[in-house]
């Protein structure tokens, strides 16, 4: 029959597609040169964290009492020169945190004196704050001596953060610090019955929001936040003690 195809006939294949050529392997010092780079923006992280934490914080409170001696300054010098004293301590405060940063950096050795006790420690940031206006609750318990001793000043210095978003941004009267130790981890809460803020824009401090939860992660730890307008804001931190990770492991 005319016309009709070869069923049996062989279709002629069509010619294959060429292999993509494959990625070679990183070398040996591409790879090391990627982990150092790595390590040096850890680094840098960290460093960013410990200078807004440490010297960032006291500079601020000093910004504080200076704003405050200028703007009582004719009306009440009294307060003016208080104001005044405080921010020459804060300069003072400055200072040795430089110093303290300045030795870190280095590498200085040396057994440093035992630090005071957390609530001590928080009654003392305040106390320089000044926090007018504002009552603070403090909460500690649990067995705070065996904790590690690096752990414990972490956590100081994100409820420090903490407590320090409460006095610039939240225009609260009310603030609670809840701590607790024990064998495993460490947890804390500071909470505000302030302004709050909507959690999808953002805090307007958000860096010290993202050192806080670098701080924690450092450790292996987690903060989170919570707040909405009008609500005030709840930050909750969980610090694994070393054992505890350990034993997560």
């Amino acid at each position: 029959m005319q016309g009709s195809a070869d069923l049996n006939a062989r279709t002629p294949e069509a010619p294959s597609a060429p292999e993509a050529p494959s990625t070679p392997a990183p070398s040996a010092p591409d790879r090391e040169q990627s982990l150092w780079e790595a390590a040096a923006r850890s680094e840098r992280r960290r460093l960013a964290r410990e200078i807004h934490d440490q010297l960032g914080s006291t500079l601020a409170l000093t910004l504080r009492f200076l704003e405050l001696a200028e703007l009582t300054g004719e009306s009440d010098p009294a307060a003016a020169r208080s104001h005044a004293r405080r921010a020459r301590e804060g300069v003072d405060q400055a200072i040795r945190d430089a110093r303290s940063l300045i030795t870190d950096l280095g590498g200085g050795q040396g057994a440093s004196p035992a630090p005071p006790s957390l609530r001590r420690e928080i009654q003392d940031f305040l106390r320089s704050a000044d926090p007018t206006g504002l009552d603070v609750h403090i909460r500690v318990t649990g067995d705070e001596h065996g904790t590690d001793r690096g752990l414990r000043q972490e956590a100081f210095l994100i409820i420090r953060e903490a407590l320090r978003n409460v006095l610039a941004h939240a225009g609260a009267s009310q603030a609670w610090v809840d701590v607790r130790f024990s064998r495993t981890e460490l947890r804390a809460g500071v909470r505000d019955d302030g302004s709050g803020f909507p959690i999808a824009t953002g805090h307007p401090t958000r860096y010290g929001l993202t050192a806080m939860r670098e701080r924690a992660e450092s450790v292996g730890g987690t903060v989170t936040v919570s707040s909405s307008p009008h609500h005030g804001t709840r930050v909750d931190l969980v610090l694994p003690a070393p054992a505890g990770r350990r034993a997560r492991r």
